[in-house]
């Protein structure tokens, strides 16, 4: 039986109804009460036990209708994680690896080429320089006795140009004009000379006039110019008179008919007897390589009934610049 007992809280303006059971129990109601207790036992001893379960397979689901896969948590042993992080660890440093051979074969290609460039050049300048020494060998020998045969030429000219005759003088635009020495305090004409009616190298008409012998190279290209000039006649000193003090270092430039200077330094002054000159010496540049100018002159004493001298100075310089 039931009974009903109704407390009012008046302060509170609520009603609350407790119901209370009674203490006697029926058959049914304890075999319930014994049921429960037995699976709440059950479930406590399996909670405790602590076994190891599988994963549940019911978890994996099957395609749905619009053909995707359920998303349901799923369990990767760390085995099969590792091995997905070596793959794709590999797999990087295998493209790397490549980008690094590719790169590496472009710089070597890169070299070869520059290399086999080089190669050519130096097989060119080789060429060239075997070129122009054979040139100047071979007019050295074909011109060796005829400017060694020390024979007499007509005397020079003394006659002293003036200042507007020097500054109009003109020639081609490649051709050398002017010959300077500032130590010397020389500015003298450049005339174009080539062998004489005898066989032997042209000299200035005028003392105070330089020659090129037009069978040397230009003054700055490759090989070596000559200019030769005279140091006195039996009236007056001429244009390389002061020669003979020239020191190493000094400058001697020539100007083309176009206005550019070459600019050139002594490297050493020689002394031959004037049948002996060394001609292959003459016509080469004193340094291989670099473009040089060699001047030319008479030195030494007068052979007697002759108004030639009996030793030649030559000095040998080479190209330090162009403007």
């Amino acid at each position: 039986m039931k009974k009903v007992k109704q407390i009012v809280v008046s302060s509170e303006n609520v009603s609350i109804n407790i119901e209370k059971k009674s203490n006697t129990l029926g058959p049914s109601s304890k075999k319930h009460m014994d049921i429960v207790g037995s699976k709440s036992k059950l479930k406590k001893s399996l909670q405790s036990s602590q076994l190891p379960t599988k994963p549940d397979q019911s978890l994996a689901t099957k395609e749905n209708k619009i053909g995707h896969i359920g998303l349901l948590p799923s369990v990767i042993d760390d085995n099969s994680a590792e091995s997905v992080t070596n793959v794709l660890a590999n797999d990087k440093k295998s493209r790397k690896k490549s980008r690094k051979n590719k790169n590496s074969n472009k710089i070597s290609l890169i070299l070869y080429f520059l290399a086999a460039i080089i190669l050519l050049f130096g097989i060119g300048m080789s060429i060239n320089q075997y070129l122009t020494n054979r040139r100047n060998d071979k007019q050295a020998q074909h011109y060796v006795d005829l400017a060694n045969a020390g024979r007499p030429s007509p005397a020079p000219a003394t006659i002293k140009p003036s200042t507007d005759d020097i500054n109009k003088y003109q020639v081609a635009p490649n051709m050398p004009r002017y010959l300077i020495i500032p130590s010397l305090n020389v500015f003298a004409r450049v005339r174009s000379v080539g062998v004489d009616k005898t066989g032997a190298i042209g000299t200035p008409t005028n003392v105070f006039d330089t020659a090129w012998y037009n069978q040397s190279s230009l003054p700055g290209q490759s090989g070596a110019a000559l200019i030769d000039g005279h140091v006195s006649s039996w009236k007056t000193n001429g244009v390389f008179y002061g020669i003979k003090n020239i020191k190493p270092g000094e400058l001697v430039k020539v100007q083309r008919g176009d206005g550019k200077v070459f600019t050139f330094s002594v490297v050493k002054n020689q002394v031959y007897p004037y049948d002996s000159v060394d001609m292959t010496a003459l016509l080469a540049p004193i340094v291989p390589g670099v473009p040089g100018l060699n001047l030319i002159t008479c030195t030494g004493k007068v052979i007697h009934g002759t108004n030639e001298f009996n030793q030649r100075m030559v000095v040998f310089t080479k190209l330090i610049s162009q403007t």
